[in-house]
């Protein structure tokens, strides 16, 4: 019972109709929508079609796709924008079969959010308001019928479903000469029909036949803002495969399908089968361990199971460590993982599950190499019972990588389902400057269909010097895609890079260019929240200054999202984009690094970046893949939209839309050991420590990978004799390895056993257990130690402030400014960075780190040191907060390595923290460990409690005064205080109240 031709052309006719009303695009009589002549025979054929396949129920897969296109066809009946054009058709009981119809369909998010467009009390009769009710989730006590959902949903008990049936049936047959009620009860009969086998307690006692241990997770499912009452198709075949099973599985879903409540439930069955389960959850980005610490994390404490959330380069204290190996969820960056194995050598045998999420980062060339070390390492801590559950949307060989972490071809889990219906846009360029949008353009028509002057040559126009020009730029073209977009929903302007002719920062100019000077355009500003701007312009004023790019832009009702703004920031931004209080962003790829963000259409205005042979280099389709995946969120959008300006892109994405050329992950361990046999083979060289010692710092930074997962995996008191063993079993967990030819195996065995030498001179003179201690790389063990004097009287002292000139002087000034390793690193940032006689000097980056450390902001050192804003960021975030951190950090723990019985101070054992943040006082920093995290909250909350004499020498004690006198507080802070700080003190205290 499939759609005929005529009814199909319709639909798609339809569809095209609606994308041109939410373009708001102008009138063109090439676009000739026929069904619009016949409207009233379409409704009429939607509607009887669509009761047919109801009263049917079981759908096939073919017949869902057809319940979807008609559902799709039916809405426009009921949309805002789009109802006014047709008569005769009740908007609300519309809107009830069009958003059944996608229930019906799989797409209960869509379902969702068409359904809460109208109030639930425009229904009447007891049958509508349960439809309305049961799709908007809202299962209230008022009505009889619901009220069986109710009870269903509270205790899972199957008797209510089949009153809730009884009762409809009854419905069925006393209605049957009143055609509307009717076609309601029919409605809902077949929903129920669905939902008896697809609702959340089916789904979990498949599983496990126990009511009262599942109670808890269903009853948290219910409470969500959105609640949770079925699984996605996607959830339920990842269950249904046996992903509770306690064995290792490799997850690959699309991004929105659910991978992150799949990762909840795994965590809360293990934990409620035992209590004392430990889960590892690595998160490769510190946005993503950021956002997953406030969702999933703040989910599960709600449950009992204790989480915390740990990145960025510092030392855990005390407190931290304890917390760490007490936790049942413990939130990791890799290389965090990595750095906290060296303060707790234990814990990685602690850990009983491991989640891994956005596996495919296995081959990133910044974190390929430290998550491959890490999971290697975790291999080889092999506690028993340990599984690893590995998930990413993108990786076309994830059988390899199952299969490499000790699952079987059985527990690799693939689902293609979406939860949002995705589509894609090629701009062409049509006639007298105007350009159309070819909608899925590698379809044929109708699915296929042309939105004619998408783009009028108008757009394009501008003032210069009273004079009227005209654009066709590639930027102007892809910004002025972008404003166009806006009428339809959020929008993200996507690039490559940061800045150049490529560049974020560059069309967010031409943004600003284009809405000052053209003649016509969408300003942005009209689809924001002008009051919301404000907070945000505020905000940026404080941080940035009045003339930093960021700043201007939101003052036009948009910002710009990319990896050289600080964690803190970046949060600001996505919570404006999340609350939808701003449409547009102007991005890289830091917004497709796991960040969920209700992005409607997405525009590409380049997929190739600036290679290190200063040529274009395009993104990998794998890449591509992960990051279209953003546009369309479930529960925002009921569809996406991918829109390619430029003909240059179209290619890679007609890779994308067919699924070709999808690239496997090797590892980034694999990749280089392949290039270096490779090169062994062509130039007949033979590998040697002396070889290896004098690559250039990329390489060497890798060899210290490679180093340090060696010397993690000894014991202290190892023999020399052991270490061929060792470095076997090291050698045979890599994924590396298990990918490797004879050959490849073979350099890989030599480069380790090569580095085993190099730790057998450590071993022998007896300093190894100082260099395991230490968690620093052999090279940076030897050079620190060459550097400074760690028997100085300078370690006893007790300092009141981390900016101490005795301090500074032994520990920056005579000291690290003089690495090797810092000076390569400053090198790199004025060739990147400086324009050539206007690079940094040492005495520059000690200004700056004071400057930062006292509270100042990027446009205030950006002046002092007589350079630009962005050039500071790149500075602060980057050379400060993470080389000098990482080095400062290293320092500090060969001391403690050095001299067991030594305990420093805590100006001393925080100081990275100190420069981390850029504060300088033991106050300021408890902010940030009690958990407010945003540096101009920070600042301005430390004030006026300085300024009320708050005693700060413990911990409780403050948190209890704070909590007492939280009035005065905010009294004091609203004068001077931006209002977006104002807002994440609000909810610190309000953390504090739950402590």
């Amino acid at each position: 019972m499939s759609l005929n031709r005529q009814l199909n052309l319709w639909i798609a006719q339809s569809e095209s109709w609606q994308a041109f009303k939410d373009f708001d695009l102008p009138q063109d009589d090439r676009a000739n929508y026929s069904f619009l002549s016949v409207s009233d025979d379409f409704y009429i054929t939607l509607f009887c079609r669509a009761f047919d396949f109801i009263k049917q129920n079981n759908f096939s897969e073919e017949q869902e796709k057809d319940i979807l296109a008609l559902g799709n066809g039916l809405v426009i009946f009921s949309l805002e924008g789009k109802r006014e054009f047709f008569d005769g058709v009740s908007y609300h009981d519309n809107m009830l079969y069009s958003s059944s119809l996608y229930y019906l369909s799989g797409f209960s998010a869509s379902a969702l959010l068409l359904a809460r467009r109208f109030n639930n009390s425009l229904y009447t009769n007891s049958t509508d308001k349960f439809i309305a009710e049961f799709l908007s989730r809202e299962a209230s006590t008022n009505n009889e019928l619901t009220q069986y959902l109710h009870e269903f949903l509270s205790n899972g008990e199957e008797e209510h479903l089949t009153s809730l049936e009884r009762e409809l049936n009854l419905e069925i047959i006393s209605e049957d000469d009143n055609a509307e009620r009717y076609h309601s009860s029919i409605l809902a009969s077949s929903i129920i029909q669905k939902f008896r086998s697809d609702n959340i307690w089916y789904d979990l006692l498949q599983h496990r036949d126990d009511k009262e241990f599942w109670k808890p997770f269903v009853k948290y499912c219910l409470d969500r803002s959105i609640p949770v009452w079925s699984f996605f198709p996607s959830q339920r075949s990842a269950l249904k495969s046996g992903v509770l099973n306690e064995q290792t599985v490799s997850l690959q879903m699309p991004t929105s399908a659910g991978k992150t409540a799949i990762s909840e439930l795994i965590i809360y069955n293990s934990w409620k089968l035992d209590s004392e389960h430990k889960t590892l959850y690595l998160a490769p980005f510190r946005s993503l361990a950021s956002e997953l610490n406030q969702s999933m994390g703040k989910h599960l404490r709600s449950l009992g199971i204790s989480t915390k959330s740990i990145y960025g380069g510092h030392l855990p204290n005390t407190d931290e460590q304890e917390a760490i190996e007490s936790v049942n969820l413990l939130v990791s960056t890799p290389e965090k993982m990595l750095a906290v194995e060296d303060a707790l050598p234990d814990i990685l045998e602690t850990f009983d599950t491991i989640i891994c999420d956005e596996g495919h980062l296995l081959d990133d060339t910044q974190r390929g190499l430290s998550y491959e070390l890490l999971l290697s390492r975790l291999k080889s801590h092999q506690k028993q019972n340990r599984r690893f559950v590995f998930i990413s949307a993108i990786i076309p060989n994830i059988n390899t990588i199952n299969n490499w972490l000790a699952g079987t071809d059985e527990t690799v889990i693939e689902s293609k389902y979406r939860p949002i219906q995705l589509e894609y846009g090629f701009l062409i360029k049509g006639t007298r400057g105007n350009y159309n949008l070819i909608i899925n353009p590698l379809s044929e028509y109708p699915i296929r269909y042309d939105l004619y002057k998408y783009l009028v040559s108008d757009s394009l126009k501008f003032y210069s010097n009273d004079q009227i020009k005209s654009t066709g730029s590639i930027k102007s073209i892809s910004v002025a895609v972008a404003l166009r977009a806006l009428p339809s929903g959020s929008v993200a302007l996507f690039t490559t890079e940061k800045r150049g002719h490529r560049g974020v920062e560059d069309l967010g100019e031409e943004l600003i260019r284009q809405i000052d000077q053209h003649i016509l355009v969408n300003n942005p500003i009209n689809y924001a929240e002008g009051e919301y701007v404000q907070k945000l312009r505020e905000y940026f004023s404080e941080v940035f200054g009045q003339d930093y790019l960021i700043t201007r832009l939101v003052t036009k009702g948009a910002v710009f999202h990319h990896g050289d703004l600080p964690q803190d920031i970046r949060e600001v931004i996505e919570d404006a984009l999340r609350k939808e209080k701003i449409r547009l962003v102007i991005c890289n790829t830091t917004l497709a690094e796991g960040v969920n963000l209700p992005i409607r259409t997405m525009i590409l205005h380049s997929t190739q970046r600036m290679g290190s042979n200063k040529r274009p280099v395009s993104m990998s389709v794998r890449s591509l893949k992960n990051l279209v995946g953003r546009a369309g969120r479930a529960g925002k959008e009921t569809k996406g939209l991918i829109i390619v300006p430029h003909a240059r892109d179209q290619d890679i994405v007609k890779k994308l839309i067919n699924e070709e050329g999808v690239e496997q992950v090797n590892g980034m361990l694999y990749n280089l050991i392949s290039e270096i046999t490779e090169v062994l083979k062509e130039k007949g060289i033979e590998l040697s420590n002396e070889l290896l010692d004098n690559q250039n710092e990329e390489f060497l930074i890798w060899l210290d990978s490679i180093d340090i997962s060696l010397i993690d995996l000894l014991s202290e008191d190892i023999q020399p004799e052991e270490l061929t063993q060792v470095v076997s079993s090291m050698l045979s967990n890599t994924l590396s390895h298990h990918q490797a030819s004879n050959d490849e195996k073979q350099t890989q065995e030599a480069i380790f056993q090569l580095r085993a030498e190099k730790i057998r001179d450590f071993i022998e003179d007896g300093t190894f257990a100082e260099v395991r201690k230490s968690g620093s790389s052999l090279r940076s063990f030897q050079s620190l130690s060459e550097i400074f004097d760690f028997d100085d009287d300078i370690w006893n002292k007790d300092f009141d402030s981390p900016l101490n000139e005795d301090w500074l002087k032994y520990l920056i000034i005579d000291g690290l400014l003089t690495s090797n390793e810092f000076q390569s690193a400053l090198n790199q940032f004025n060739s990147w960075t400086m324009k050539e006689g206007n690079e940094l000097s040492n005495a520059d980056i000690l200004t700056t780190m004071q400057l930062w450390m006292k509270g100042e902001w990027y446009s205030e050192i950006a002046e002092k040191l007589n350079t630009e804003v962005y050039k500071v960021l790149r500075l602060i975030n980057g050379l400060l907060a993470y080389n000098l951190q990482t080095l400062a950090s290293s320092v500090i723990r060969i001391k403690l390595a050095k001299n067991k019985d030594y305990e420093p101070n805590l100006i001393i054992f925080n100081w990275p923290l100190f420069l981390q943040y850029g504060v300088d006082s033991e106050s300021k920093l408890i902010l940030y460990q009690l958990g407010l995290t945003d540096r101009v909250s920070v600042l301005h909350f430390n004030e006026t409690l300085q300024k009320l004499d708050f005693d700060f020498s413990n911990e409780n004690n403050l948190v209890t005064e704070i909590l007492e006198k939280e009035e005065v507080i905010m009294v004091d802070l609203l004068d001077n205080t931006p209002e977006i700080a104002l807002e994440k003190i609000n909810a610190f205290l309000q953390l504090l109240k739950f402590r």
